[in-house]
């Protein structure tokens, strides 16, 4: 993923088990050189996300074995949240929000989509 999203000022959306590897909500310059970083952004609980273009994250391993953790406002408290689970509901949702022509990167954990509004 790394080779495929630029460092800078790109954009990720994600839910917040994916968020704990980029260390820390918004934008910050990493303390190693060379290291890339990102602004980063949980999504909410409808998949819908801010900004004109980015990335979006979907570990789709870790959602079919368990669910993700979306927030359901502007903050996020992973206590306090309910885990958006894989049923065939939410499944057929997320297929329907995120278009395969936009899938750019994928493998046995994760699916990379950019979008651009």
């Amino acid at each position: 993923m790394l080779e495929t999203v630029p460092g800078g000022d790109s954009s990720l959306f994600s839910d917040y088990y994916t968020s704990r590897f980029f260390a820390r909500q918004g934008r910050y310059e990493p303390e190693i050189p060379g290291l890339p970083y990102y602004t980063l952004h949980w999504m909410q609980d409808n998949l819908t996300v801010s900004g004109k273009s980015g990335y979006i994250i979907i570990p789709y391993e870790q959602f079919r074995k368990g669910g993700l953790l979306y927030g359901k406002s502007a903050g996020f408290d992973p206590e306090n949240n309910q885990p958006y689970l894989p049923t065939e509901e939410n499944i057929r949702y997320i297929t329907l929000q995120l278009s395969s022509k936009d899938k750019i990167y994928s493998n046995e954990g994760i699916d990379l989509y950019r979008f651009m509004h």
